[in-house]
């Protein structure tokens, strides 16, 4: 419905402008046509002043009827300035319309059926691929076993805001046949996770993570997590043609052979630690364009909460509501 909204104002908007790119042709073919009937009376005048051969002027005497050039000129700056004035007013109406709009498309706040969390960017509209590096840590949330499967995961990201390519790592809390599960995982799109089995999980650990672009010329990526609680950490390089265009930190609810899975009870789950790399620029969320994404269900009715941004930049927190 939203998007029919936006089609149906984008047509909108093209018509009216084309109606005024119509009425600025007509007034400019006009400007042009009394311009050359100008020129040509000037022509006719200039010829008519010319001696005859006798030497004598047969018009000078008489009171020429037609109008000095500088104030024939009067009618063709004037329909000049009438079409400026019509430019510059729709060019502000045209701004007035899409204003709205262009506030629209760079709200700080979205709702995603499946993400909850913040997405940094070297833009609001224009992203660049400059992305090479994310980090942040967490505390493994506890979830009650339910007879409902229900899944949850943390992680941190570069890529897949607006695109189609996303590097990741983080925590999975799961429910699955009134059983918890907690695991770690790293997942390159398209391709499925993968389950970390050198490190083990348990609610209450100490999880910090890290991506980073090591060679930019063949695309190497190097994924790090840690568990801080236990002491286990694992790391490995990877080839990835990645978008480079946001870095994530979120609390998400997966798919499973394609289906959107329930949300399982996390609790809360707080980010400390957060900073970004665009470019040689490192700084905390507060240092480039961010947005706020709030997990929501199909009535748009929001599952999550998701915090302010920390004073420092560094932390936020997302918080279970359900419904």
């Amino acid at each position: 419905m939203c998007l029919l909204k936006v089609c149906l104002f984008g047509g909108s908007l093209m018509a009216f402008g084309r109606n005024i790119a119509h009425w600025l042709h007509r007034i400019r073919s006009q400007t042009i046509l009394e311009t050359r009937m100008l020129r040509e009376f000037a022509g006719r005048i200039r010829k008519k002043t010319q001696p005859d051969s006798s030497g004598s002027n047969p018009t000078s005497k008489a009171p020429r009827q037609s109008c000095p050039i500088n104030k024939c000129w009067k009618k063709p700056a004037l329909l000049v300035a009438v079409w400026v004035v019509l430019l510059v007013s729709s060019l502000s109406v045209m701004s007035f319309a899409v204003t709205p709009f262009l506030k629209v498309l760079q709200s700080p706040h979205a709702l995603s059926l499946g993400w909850s969390g913040y997405v940094v960017t070297s833009d609001v509209l224009l992203e660049q691929p400059v992305v090479i590096g994310v980090n942040g840590s967490w505390t493994v949330p506890s979830v009650a076993a339910s007879t409902v499967n229900k899944y949850s995961s943390v992680w941190i990201g570069i890529g897949g805001h607006t695109d189609q390519t996303l590097i990741q790592c983080g925590t999975e809390h799961d429910s699955v046949n009134g059983q918890t599960h907690y695991s770690v995982w790293y997942e390159l799109l398209p391709e499925y996770s993968i389950p970390i089995q050198e490190i083990t999980v348990q609610p209450g650990d100490n999880i910090t993570a890290a991506i980073s672009l090591v060679d930019s010329d063949l695309n190497q990526w190097l994924i790090e997590i840690k568990n801080l609680s236990n002491k286990q950490s694992w790391s490995r390089t990877f080839v990835y043609n990645s978008s480079r265009l946001s870095a994530e930190w979120v609390v998400e609810r997966p798919q499973l052979k394609e289906e959107l899975t329930e949300l399982a009870d996390f609790g809360s789950v707080t980010f400390t630690g957060v900073w970004a790399k665009l470019k040689e620029t490192q700084g905390t969320m507060t240092s480039f364009p961010s947005n706020t994404i709030t997990m929501s269900n199909h009535q748009n009715a929001e599952l999550t909460e998701v915090s302010p941004i920390s004073s420092d930049g560094s932390s936020f927190t997302v918080t279970y509501i359900g419904r």
